[in-house]
């Protein structure tokens, strides 16, 4: 049965209805709103948006149970926020996301004037 735009806008009690009467016609509209939603994204961010929808489609799939799934995404979720390079680092130190390289990143240059003149007989 084709999805209509009207379901996909989100109103909370018909989307519950349709998840405790219909599962697999709720699947259908949440794959769908999720699509119309990245799609509708700024291009610069589409592939990411796409990508870590990928990856929380994998846990659900994975996933013995909705629960595991949801504590498993909800998890993945407080690691983008207050993981090594989640959210909160880069609000108390935004100079490592705008200037990322340290002195130890620089290569080292090396004249090779001195050395192909030492080579010279």
């Amino acid at each position: 049965m084709p999805v209509k735009d009207t379901d996909l806008q989100f109103n909370f009690d018909r989307w519950a209805s349709v998840a405790k009467e219909n599962p697999e016609r709720f699947e259908n509209m949440r794959s769908q709103l999720l699509e119309q939603v990245i799609q509708q994204s700024p291009e610069h961010i589409r592939q990411r948006m796409e990508g870590l929808q990928w990856r929380i489609d994998q846990v659900r799939n994975l996933s013995s149970t909705p629960l595991s799934a949801c504590l498993r995404i909800s998890k993945m979720m407080w690691d983008s926020v207050v993981g090594e390079h989640g959210l909160l680092t880069a609000l108390e130190t935004p100079e490592k996301i705008i200037n990322p390289r340290t002195a130890s990143d620089h290569n080292k240059v090396i004249n090779l004037h001195k050395i192909v003149g030492s080579d010279k007989t």
